[in-house]
């Protein structure tokens, strides 16, 4: 872990993305399943480097090693989605995700986003963000996601200011439903 750690400070604070990801590179030869390895290797080729198809590359060669794991088919799903517009093959990575882990707290969230975005199942949506609040009570992100979809409807912000009322109970520091 001390590559992935020189990685994350090469960076986070010294900005020499090509270093770090040979430091990301160097800590997947000694273990090839290092999770966090191949996901910042990837996030630096994306963001740092924006680099969508060496990232996506990266991903392909973490995915099919014995190492896979469902955050890793999220991530796909997510540059899938965000960056290259193939909601498709983001729907066809996250169902990978969600098999090998059903109850995937960044892969459920994805999959709310996508059936509000995509399919314009709002309802479908706000219904999986329920579940996965109850799930999961100290995910505010889920709740967060499901406030903002209940704001955009013209007879509910009720519900949605007792939502983010409800993050800052407990989390009164949170960006997300500050701005709001």
């Amino acid at each position: 872990d001390a590559w992935v750690s020189k990685g994350h400070i090469l960076t986070n604070h010294l900005g020499k993305f090509e270093e770090a990801v040979r430091c990301h590179s160097g800590a997947i030869r000694i273990n090839p399943k290092n999770e966090s390895a191949w996901l910042s290797k990837a996030r630096i080729q994306l963001e740092k480097l924006d680099d969508a198809d060496e990232a996506m590359a990266t991903l392909d060669q973490f995915l099919e090693s014995e190492g896979a794991t469902a955050n890793g088919w999220v991530e796909k799903a997510e540059i899938l989605l965000s960056r290259l517009g193939e909601p498709d093959k983001a729907k066809e990575a996250l169902d990978e995700a969600l098999t090998m882990e059903e109850d995937n707290v960044r892969g459920r969230i994805l999959r709310a986003r996508m059936l509000a975005d995509i399919d314009n199942d709002v309802d479908g949506a706000i219904a999986d963000l329920r579940t996965l609040s109850q799930d999961h009570p100290e995910e505010s992100d889920a709740m967060l996601y499901r406030a903002r979809l209940l704001a955009e409807r013209k007879d509910e912000p009720d519900k949605a200011m007792e939502l983010v009322e409800e993050i800052l109970e407990y989390e009164e520091d949170n960006v997300g439903a500050l701005v709001m």
